[in-house]
């Protein structure tokens, strides 16, 4: 049984361990197995709530995303260990957004108190109090929310919008949220492996999906020219980005405020299914679809006799849906051809004249102006 390496274990810690040890050993306790209920016993809340979610990972939804409500939690009492926490250390973390953030805190709340029963049946190997969360709630008090849904541009004002997106790859990225129309995360953590090899289809796995199903996107042209050339890892790698080198939802979000756009970027997936609806694009079941929505599917067990999951329809909407939005875009780009070919005819060749010499559109167009007019 090793003892620790040295010079972090002194000689004088290393004999009272293996005569620790020995006392375990005539007690017939295998100090091995001893020593890792001591740990264990002194966990941190951190190392439980990742212990929770590795062992729960396959029923929970939302892959990794499951633990994003900790980040209010794990700053302050990440380091304590699990079977320590108390209500007061619950009351002081949460009291300053129970009722600014009541949602997330809620939620977070609710997850914590998941992990802190889980540890509760462990065998023992951790003294948990069950009744914090409870206790913590009540002291913090019930909070009126009113539920907001988010802000959505009307569709008519999508086109315009599109045109004030510039080519950084952070409004990269949002022009590919708003012509797939997935959740926010699909896109920012979308990597290159999920495409197939024409980059006609993209398929999102199901770790990364709030149903904990796989969906499969169907991409059209204007998605493609978005990608530009294959490479590896993020699709849209930030390496401004504070967290993970992952493009912020909120610098979309501030974009909007800044330019004056009435919209948030998860608004825009209610901005499709407004103009699914009053464009008589497709029937709203084709519409939830689009969008991942499971309810497209039906009740539990129409879903179970539900098979298809409509791409070759879903490819037609995105296809009618990615031409409107870029549509002022095209009329843009269609002028300036146009103009840039009149240029360019400008400098072509006409007909000689009485002497033989040819002169160009643009020759004949400097002489005949007024300000240079001579009696010659």
């Amino acid at each position: 049984m090793g003892l620790g390496s040295y010079p972090a274990v002194g000689l004088k810690q290393a004999r009272q361990l293996r005569d620790n040890a020995e006392v375990h050993v005539k007690q017939k306790i295998d100090p091995r197995q001893e020593r890792e209920r001591q740990l264990r016993r002194g966990a941190k809340l951190k190392d439980v709530v990742e212990e929770y979610f590795v062992t729960k990972e396959d029923v929970l939804k939302l892959g990794r995303q499951w633990l994003s409500p900790f980040q209010h939690v794990l700053p302050k009492l990440g380091e304590k260990p699990v079977d320590a926490i108390t209500k007061d250390d619950l009351i002081r973390t949460f009291e300053p957004i129970w009722k600014s953030k009541y949602p997330t805190a809620l939620r977070a709340m609710n997850r914590l108190n998941q992990v802190l029963m889980y540890a509760a049946g462990q065998d023992d190997e951790w003294d948990i109090d069950t009744t914090v969360v409870p206790k913590a709630k009540a002291r913090l008090g019930q909070v009126k929310h009113d539920v907001k849904n988010h802000q959505a541009l009307p569709w008519q004002e999508l086109p315009e919008l599109w045109l004030s997106l510039d080519q950084s790859t952070t409004h990269t990225a949002l022009k590919f949220y708003i012509l797939t129309v997935v959740r926010v995360s699909n896109v920012t953590y979308a990597e290159w492996d999920e495409f197939d090899k024409k980059l006609t289809l993209w398929s999102i796995p199901a770790e990364r999906m709030k149903t904990s199903k796989p969906f499969q996107v169907p991409l059209v042209w204007q998605v493609r020219s978005l990608l530009g050339k294959r490479g590896k890892g993020l699709v849209f790698p930030s390496y401004s980005a504070r967290k993970r080198g992952v493009v912020s939802e909120n610098t979309w979000n501030k974009h909007f405020r800044s330019s004056g756009w009435a919209t948030t970027s998860h608004g825009l997936r209610s901005t499709f299914r407004d103009w699914c609806a009053e464009t008589k694009t497709c029937d709203d079941k084709l519409a939830e679809l689009c969008i991942q929505h499971e309810t497209a599917k039906g009740n539990k067990v129409a879903r179970a006799y539900y098979r298809s999951d409509m791409l070759g329809a879903r490819r037609e909407v995105m296809n009618k849906w990615a031409d409107f939005v870029t549509s002022k875009a095209q009329a843009v780009l269609d002028t300036n051809a146009r103009r840039a070919q009149s240029v360019e005819a400008l400098d072509l060749p006409i007909e000689a004249g009485q002497r033989g010499n040819a002169r160009t559109r643009r020759e004949v167009e400097e002489w005949a102006r007024g300000d240079v007019f001579d009696d010659t």
